[in-house]
């Protein structure tokens, strides 16, 4: 939110943090068993979420890039994740034609969108 990372998700499973100015690599974070397909800083640029080809979004820490939480629900890729302005709700939308919402502190589901 500050202008001052760049962050990139790829299909060699990884996520990687840039510096805005540099271009030099910050860090690179790994979790995901498939490519990424989407990510996104939360307003208070504390944490990244990714969506993934292996069917989970996760929640990474921005500062130290280790991973919180991983959101299991969906049946297919990931291909969109959000976070709300508030950085209380995370929004993922999937190849299974489902959009959910998850808790963003404790990564349980709350709503589950069929038939998007």
């Amino acid at each position: 939110p500050d202008g001052k990372w760049i962050v990139t998700g790829s299909g060699d499973k990884t996520v990687r943090i840039w510096d805005a100015e540099t271009g030099k690599e910050i860090r690179k974070l790994e979790g995901h068993s498939s490519a990424v397909y989407s990510v996104v800083i939360s307003p208070d640029g504390k944490r990244i979420v990714t969506g993934s080809d292996d069917k989970t979004a996760r929640i990474w820490d921005a500062e130290t890039g280790k991973e919180v939480r991983k959101l299991e629900g969906h049946s297919e890729a990931v291909y969109s994740v959000a976070i709300s302005p508030d950085g209380k709700r995370i929004v993922t939308g999937s190849g299974d034609n489902t959009a959910r919402i998850w808790d963003a502190e404790t990564g349980k589901e709350i709503y589950k969108l069929e038939g998007h």
